[in-house]
């Protein structure tokens, strides 16, 4: 706050703004703290004809980038400092992969934001999208015989091995593997 002493009715220089606000631009001074009231920018000269007149600060949010990660793909979305607004449902796909969530970090380890969710940001934030492997579950079955298999619930892209003995005296014509 500073405190300044006026002549009544007589010409009066607007002070420059000398405070400072992270992520916003001071705007003008206003009768009010909403804004609503008189504005006046700085280095105007007015006449005031109250007593005890209380000017403040009025600011605007700067703009901000939110930027949305997936490795090489990218997509950004414009905001104001201070405005809420959802987060976005992730655009990328990736094969094997299930989106899980998006987080400032791009190991997962940051902070999490959930797509549609609404947020508040103050500055230029980049997300991440962070990805679950998609588990599939394996049946096999054959007419005859037994089936030794190394993992009936691989992950994506994951090397099964599947050794097939077929019962004595028979052949194997028939192997059925369900995903």
């Amino acid at each position: 706050n500073i405190s300044e002493k006026y002549s009544y009715n007589s010409d009066y220089q607007i002070k420059e703004n000398t405070f400072t606000r992270e992520g916003y631009t001071f705007k003008s001074w206003n009768t009010k703290s909403d804004g609503t009231g008189t504005s006046y920018n700085e280095n105007q000269i007015v006449k005031f004809t109250k007593t005890n007149m209380v000017l403040y600060a009025i600011w605007e949010g700067n703009e901000i980038t939110i930027t949305y990660k997936d490795g090489t793909n990218t997509t950004t979305k414009k905001l104001v400092v201070g405005s809420s607004d959802k987060i976005i449902t992730c655009p990328f796909t990736k094969e094997g992969y299930t989106f899980k969530n998006w987080n400032t970090s791009s190991d997962g380890k940051g902070d999490s934001y959930s797509s549609n969710t609404v947020n508040t940001f103050t500055k230029d934030t980049t997300l991440y999208a962070i990805w679950n492997i998609n588990h599939y579950r394996v049946n096999y079955s054959t007419n005859s015989g037994y089936i030794s298999v190394s993992n009936t619930y691989p992950v994506y892209n994951e090397t099964i091995k599947v050794s097939l003995y077929p019962s004595e005296g028979k052949k194997l014509s028939k192997l059925i593997i369900t995903i």
